[in-house]
Parts: C-alpha cells; sequence; structure tokens
C-alpha cells in the first residue's frame, strides 16, 4: 500500500524538522536520481526521477525493470511519463491524471484479483 497522501512540495525547512520522519519522507522533494512508484487502484510499479523543472512543477520518470521483490533496474530506453503536481500538492500522470507519484521503489499488485 502506498504512503502518499500528504501534500509533497512546497515545504518549509524548518516545519520539515518538526514532522516524524515517516511523513518528512512523504513531503520531501523529488531530485533527478530518486527511486519512485506510481500507483492507482492498488498496483505500483517502480520508476526513477530523470528530470525534474526547476519550479518543480513537473517531473519526468523513466519506468524501471522489476526482477524480484526488492531488485529493480533501470532501463535506458525505457517508457518516460511526465507527472505535473496539481493543487493538493500531489504529482498525477500527465493528461489523465490516474497515476500518482510517490517516493520509493516498489512493485506490488491489487490482490483482489
Amino acid at each position: 500500500m502506498s504512503l502518499c497522501n500528504a501534500p509533497l512540495w512546497p515545504i518549509e525547512l524548518d516545519e520539515l524538522k518538526r514532522q516524524s520522519p515517516k511523513a518528512a519522507r512523504l513531503r520531501r522533494p523529488f531530485r533527478v536520481g530518486d527511486g519512485a512508484h506510481y500507483y492507482f487502484n492498488g498496483d505500483s510499479y517502480p520508476c526513477t526521477v530523470r528530470k525534474v523543472t526547476r519550479s518543480g512543477h513537473q517531473i519526468e520518470v523513466t519506468i524501471d525493470t522489476t526482477h524480484a521483490p526488492g531488485l529493480f533496474s533501470l532501463r535506458d530506453n525505457a517508457k518516460r511519463q511526465l507527472f505535473t503536481r496539481r493543487r493538493d500538492g500531489r504529482y498525477r500522470s500527465k493528461g489523465h491524471g490516474t497515476w500518482t507519484l510517490c517516493h520509493g521503489r516498489l512493485h506490488e499488485m491489487s490482490r483482489e484479483f
């Protein structure tokens, strides 16, 4: 289950120091090279941040390959996906907006099907 319900950006550094480590991890800004995942409806897929605009409004990621639980590899020719920060502070996929971007690599499939 993904833990991305808190707004991610912007945040004051003093406020970040007063938060729990878990909340601070969820709200920190994305940086190039960070491991991340995007999720929707119980499914999450690993990706790597490739580009962040100067304002932090848009993030471009590439989808990673999952070899085993917790074992991921980067792909050079991988599909690139663009995420845009919405008013609530979350990053949603550009266009349809169904996928949400979150920190940390994770690959999970919903067990309900």
